[in-house]
């Protein structure tokens, strides 16, 4: 498995992945709750560079990652950001189900498949987050949502592919980290995962 932290979804100079390498942690859960840590090992090829590591476990399986990031300017605010990422390679309702939830993240978008429709609950230290925003990318559709008082929003599966999704969430908390001083705390947390046909409403 490749990973890649750039503007694109390719390999790109790499020049953020220092951050993942210092500080990151990495995890590979099974559908039936094994989870263990696994190395991610810097690969470079020319001019390009990223992050890989060999799975051991077939598909169902999520893959969790976490960084504490460090400080960086968001628009005219010095920012701590904390970035969590899922990559989730599971075909079926059921298999979504069993992953759904990380041990790991302390945000999380957590979703559960049916028939046209993807349920998906944002989570901060196992509390549902009401009236959070998730930002969803799919074939068809680049929307925002907002979720519920339960935390959960229920969006649209309109075709087979590739749906990513965003969230992030704000903490009014200064401080400092790495001599560096922040007046934010920001966590964003993605979750990827392919949507098979027999779930698409088309």
């Amino acid at each position: 498995m490749l990973f890649y932290f750039e503007h694109a979804p390719k390999a790109g100079d790499g020049a953020y992945l220092d951050h993942f390498i210092e500080r990151g942690e990495c995890w590979l859960t099974t559908a039936v709750g094994e989870s263990a840590k696994i190395e991610l090992n810097d690969t470079k090829e020319e001019k390009l560079r990223w992050l890989e590591t060999e799975l051991n476990e077939a598909s169902p399986r999520c893959v969790d990652l976490y960084t504490k990031w460090g400080v960086y300017r968001y628009g005219n605010t010095d920012t701590l950001l904390h970035y969590y990422a899922r990559n989730m390679d599971a075909r079926d309702a059921e298999d979504v189900s069993k992953l759904a939830e990380s041990k790991h993240l302390k945000l999380q978008l957590q979703p559960q498949l049916s028939s046209g429709e993807l349920t998906v609950r944002v989570t901060w230290e196992g509390r549902p987050l009401p009236n959070q925003q998730i930002n969803l990318r799919s074939p068809t559709v680049a929307k925002n949502f907002t979720t519920n008082e339960d935390g959960i929003a229920v969006l649209p599966i309109n075709r087979a592919g590739n749906y990513a999704l965003r969230t992030r969430m704000v903490q009014q908390k200064s401080g400092e980290f790495l001599s560096k001083d922040y007046a934010e705390v920001h966590h964003h947390s993605t979750l990827m995962l392919h949507i098979s046909q027999q779930y698409a409403a088309e």
